[in-house]
């Protein structure tokens, strides 16, 4: 767990892989204002802000690939909880060195495939974000995920060793994620 070498706020959970830089995160959110519909979008926007990506950039830094809902056979323990995955990248600054989003100054612009998925506990106001990061590692990867046909980018991303891989991990989050103990969203536990 990335919390025994860094600050990670109470409602988040990171893993970081030995192996390599692909991440996994929870975060237990307020619920966007948002509908259900735009959900995983406007938190994929919210990680766009918090990674300092130039969506104004000519550089095309931030791309989604597709959102869908998920069937509840496909989050079966929570079948009642509306439930949308999104696919994207996002170019950000390894380390997140502020102010060398081009790699200057120390700082390594990389870009990221997203998985993320979001699930939308409404009676508790609360969206749970589990989001799912590979790190783009050659040059014939980030022509992939810069394809013209989205189709093309998405065919890719199920045959591509690694990448398909790392989605198969959080389609096995989702299928498995359960809440055992909704009393952690009562607010009427908290201690004073």
């Amino acid at each position: 767990m990335l919390r025994n070498f860094r600050s990670v706020p109470d409602n988040q959970e990171v893993f970081v892989s030995n192996l390599d830089d692909t991440s996994i995160i929870f975060d237990v959110l307020e619920q966007v204002p948002a509908s259900d519909a735009s959900a995983a979008e406007f938190h994929f926007d919210a990680l766009a802000v918090d990674n300092e990506v130039d969506e104004d950039d000519e550089d095309d830094d931030s791309r989604v690939f597709s959102t869908r809902s998920l069937a509840s056979s496909e989050h079966s323990k929570l079948p009642s909880v509306p439930c949308w995955t999104l696919a994207g990248y996002q170019r950000i600054v390894k380390g997140h060195y502020r102010g060398s989003v081009g790699g200057s100054q120390g700082g390594l612009a990389q870009y990221v495939i997203i998985f993320l998925v979001v699930f939308r506990l409404t009676e508790r106001e609360t969206d749970v974000v589990i989001t799912l990061n590979y790190p783009v590692r050659t040059e014939d990867e980030v022509a992939a995920i810069h394809g013209e046909d989205v189709k093309d980018v998405l065919d890719w991303i199920d045959g591509a060793p690694g990448v398909s891989d790392a989605e198969n991990v959080l389609k096995d989050i989702i299928a498995n994620f359960e809440i055992v103990d909704w009393s952690l969203f009562d607010e009427d536990d908290e201690e004073e």
